[in-house]
C-alpha cells in the first residue's frame, strides 16, 4: 500500500472505499493515535480541464480531506450498519 499521506500518518489498512476514494485506517504518529483517513481519488477519463478544477477546489477549501479520530468514524460505521440492518428486517 502506498504511503500517499508523509511522514505523519502511516497506513495500516483499507476500511473502506467508494466512487470518490478510499478510507484507511491510519496512525498519526505526532499525535500518536488511530485516525481514520480519506484519500480523494480522481476517476478515469477525467478531463485536464475537470482535474484543474479540482486542482483549485482542493486549494480553495482544504477542508475536504478530514481527517477524524477513529472512534468518530467506528461509531458512524456502526450507526450505518444499524440502520442497514433495520431496514433488512423490515423487509
Amino acid at each position: 500500500m502506498p504511503d500517499k499521506t508523509g511522514a505523519r500518518y502511516r497506513l495500516i489498512e483499507e476500511i473502506g472505499c467508494g466512487a470518490f476514494g478510499t478510507v484507511y485506517l491510519a496512525h498519526d504518529n505526532l499525535l500518536e493515535r488511530d485516525v481514520a483517513i480519506k484519500i480523494m481519488e480522481i476517476p478515469k477519463g477525467t478531463s485536464e480541464e475537470e482535474k484543474e478544477q479540482l486542482q483549485v477546489a482542493e486549494t480553495l477549501a482544504p477542508d475536504l480531506l478530514k481527517i477524524l479520530p477513529l472512534e468518530e468514524v467506528v461509531r458512524e460505521l456502526g450507526r450505518q450498519r444499524e440502520a442497514a440492518a433495520s431496514q433488512a428486517v423490515r423487509r
